[in-house]
């Protein structure tokens, strides 16, 4: 099975929290398992040491009709697991991770969708059909949206389904909300996606993985 992970950080490269221990140890287990994994993530400044040793190729992500990126895909293996690493400076190119040390980068939302756009753009321009798009927190949080509404008619991702795995959600969708409408999507398309996490969240203190698409 071809598993795509979608991570902001990846324990041994950077991590500010659990989610890079998951997005480590799940597809190095499922890489022992048999499965096919590669992990999409920002090339960060912190990791310049490391990732512009790697080849590169350059296209084009569409974000929403008004926002069209240009980035490169570095390719790398870190402990023996596929690497692809999201080149966007204007995103990327940063003393910090999610913050300057003081206040959140105030384009966060917009940032980290590149970040997602990106990796469902790079499966197609290499030919690498993800059976399973994993989705890790707030920062990739859009993996099932652009998969339906983006990808819905697209053969290529036809048998492709997705999860999304999250911690925290109310404080982080709350948080970022206000940041959407430059992905062009309405309060009331991200209420009726807030409310439903909610509810959720509410009924346990475990992190949730859904089914999105």
């Amino acid at each position: 099975m071809k598993i795509l992970f979608i991570a902001s950080e990846v324990e041994g490269l950077v991590k500010t929290g659990g989610l890079a221990d998951v997005a480590y140890a799940l597809p190095k287990e499922l890489q022992r398992l048999g499965h096919d994994v590669r992990i999409v993530m920002p090339a960060y400044r912190s990791l310049n040491d490391i990732w512009m040793q790697w080849p590169k190729r350059q296209f084009s992500t569409k974000i929403s009709y008004f926002n069209t990126e240009t980035v490169d895909a570095r390719y790398g293996e870190h402990e023996d697991l596929p690497i692809i690493a999201i080149d966007h400076p204007a995103s990327f190119d940063r003393n910090g991770i999610y913050d300057d040390g003081h206040d959140a980068f105030y384009d966060n939302p917009y940032r980290f969708t590149v970040m997602t756009k990106a990796a469902l753009d790079w499966c197609k321009l290499e030919n690498w059909q993800p059976d399973i798009v994993h989705a890790n927190d707030w920062q990739s949080s859009l993996a099932g949206f652009f998969l339906q509404e983006h990808y819905r008619h697209d053969p290529f991702f036809s048998a492709t389904r997705s999860v999304f795995r999250f911690t925290m959600a109310p404080t982080r969708c709350i948080v970022i909300r206000n940041g959407w409408p430059r992905l062009a999507l309405t309060n009331a398309f991200i209420t009726r996606v807030i409310s439903k996490i909610m509810v959720i969240s509410i009924c346990s203190r475990v992190p949730w993985a859904l089914p999105m698409a």
